[in-house]
């Protein structure tokens, strides 16, 4: 086993990830104006760390941002027409579903590595952070128009959060506490053969004290409109209203790169795992011993191309579903930079 090395260093990591079933990123962004597809999911995972490494440990800070959503095409369709006020059908029901978890933290991560780097390398790490932002709960309900512009509809919602959004309900925004560990794996198993693997959150607990939760039911007994005559959200409520000491949930993320390297041509396959779904890509790639690795391929569960360079103590690679911004409903990007600094 070759010992780590003894000199002081520095890195970057930065990890961003984005998919959404159902609306491109230029739906949200852009007024809704932009066309809607049949999907129930939306996801993405943002991880900005930097720090310093000694002997094969390494400190840093870190930030995270993490968002999942589940929703029914029907909550996209009538979301969309109420935000560019198009014409409502008269009698037809829409089911709606909003089943958010969603939180941002920042904190310190430290961890260890260990291993023949040549041959293989193993890393676990652990992370404290403070939580900074939580919305968590589902909304279930229905709603018919009743005219062009307006519309009947009940709903049953139970969330926490550190602004209510729904109601409007004053609140001192809570804070919170988490612990995370992560695992990494580099296995050179034969000459042409390489796996790559990290574990995210492998085990995680998100606790907040006292965080506000608002369980309740709502319907359209009474009716607000805008100076279009289109009507707003502003529903009549019935519930409860606390603050509660709550633990988060947090699934763990996978992702697992394997490489096949021959003399007239190398292979590149990778598979994501998250809780909702799995994306699998296949791809190619190619080595240059002076200058490392660049590789590309093909995401086909979300139609994505992604292109990378690898070198060793350099990695880069983006990740898109669609070149043009407004209509992508995948993208992705990594940076990790290590360098020696005395």
């Amino acid at each position: 086993m070759s010992s780590p090395s003894h000199a002081l260093g520095l890195y970057v990591e930065q990890k961003t990830f984005g998919h959404s079933q159902g609306a491109p990123f230029g739906a949200i962004t852009n007024g809704w104006n932009a066309p809607i597809s049949d999907g129930t999911l939306s996801q993405g995972f943002l991880w900005n760390e930097a720090g310093i490494t000694y002997a094969g440990w390494s400190l840093g800070a870190l930030h995270r941002y993490d968002a999942r959503v589940r929703y029914t095409s029907d909550t996209l369709e009538f979301m969309k027409n109420i935000k560019t006020q198009q014409p409502l059908t008269v009698g037809r029901q829409y089911n709606i579903l909003l089943d958010i978890n969603h939180f941002e933290a920042h904190g310190v991560r430290a961890s260890y590595s260990f291993g023949d780097n040549s041959i293989w390398r193993v890393t676990v790490g652990g992370a404290y952070l403070r939580l900074d932002y939580l919305v968590s709960g589902k909304l279930v309900g229905h709603v018919v128009p009743t005219s062009d512009k307006a519309y009947d509809f009940s709903f049953d919602v139970d969330y926490f959060y550190s602004k209510d959004s729904l109601f409007d309900r004053p609140v001192a925004a809570p804070s919170g506490a988490a612990y995370t560990t992560d695992f990494s794996l580099f296995w050179r198993i034969n000459e042409p053969l390489v796996v790559r693997a990290e574990i995210i959150d492998l085990y995680a607990k998100l606790h907040w004290p006292a965080a506000p939760h608002t369980v309740a039911t709502g319907n359209s007994a009474t009716k607000n409109f805008d100076a279009n005559g289109y009507q707003y959200f502003a529903p009549a409520i019935n519930g409860r209203e606390s603050t509660e000491a709550y633990d988060q949930p947090l699934t763990p993320r996978a992702k697992i790169d394997i490489e096949y390297h021959h003399p007239a041509f190398d292979l590149y396959q990778r598979t994501q795992y998250t809780a909702e779904q799995i994306y699998f890509a296949l791809g190619t790639a190619h080595s240059w011993q002076a200058w490392g690795t660049l590789y590309g391929f093909y995401t086909l569960s979300v139609g994505g191309w992604t292109m990378g360079w690898r070198a060793k103590d350099f990695n880069l690679e983006i990740g898109v579903g669609h070149w043009n911004p407004w209509k992508a409903h995948y993208g992705e990007a990594r940076l990790s930079w290590h360098l020696i600094a005395i």
